[in-house]
């Protein structure tokens, strides 16, 4: 290949990779809603107000009532770990229906009374229990968060263990 053709192979190699990260850094920021700080908020610091912490465990556990573990996964602040969880509580444990009755707010904390409909074959029971979620604010989302520990599915759960 001659030179003029190595440059200017290269040098449209260089715009594209150039385009492409301009392009790929605009989509992230504007994702972010920090690409247009006029028409932005800056992420929020300090703890969650109490409406905040309120509108977090409503939303949290409206998503795992309706049996959505994903959707309940994304009001945590570890969406991976409580996916998995909160999937298994309703497939290994058999619950086929949970309900929420929340407590008030103390400080970041959310009592909350479960009753779960379990069945397995034949066999049906009604268990309900009392737990307690908290929420903090996201170190990098700024985001009201429910801190994800087992004990929030119920208070005596210390370590999930995962099965593969």
């Amino acid at each position: 290949m001659r030179t003029g053709v190595k440059i200017a192979v290269g040098g449209t190699i260089a715009a594209v990779v150039g385009v492409a990260g301009y392009g790929a850094y605009n989509m992230i920021e504007g994702a972010s809603g920090s690409s247009n700080a006029a028409h932005s908020e800056p992420a929020r610091t300090g703890p969650p107000s109490t409406d905040e912490i309120h509108e977090t465990a409503k939303d949290f556990l409206a998503a795992w009532a309706a049996g959505d573990p994903e959707k309940a996964a994304d009001y945590t602040d570890n969406a991976a770990q409580a996916v998995t969880a909160l999937t298994g509580y309703r497939e290994d444990a058999h619950v086929k229906k949970v309900s929420f009755k929340p407590g008030a707010v103390v400080g970041s904390k959310v009592p909350f009374t479960v009753t779960a409909e379990v069945s397995s074959g034949e066999h049906h029971a009604t268990w309900t229990y009392d737990s307690a979620l908290t929420v903090h604010r996201g170190k990098n989302s700024g985001r009201a968060l429910v801190d994800w520990k087992p004990a929030v599915i119920h208070p005596k759960l210390q370590v999930c263990l995962l099965y593969t």
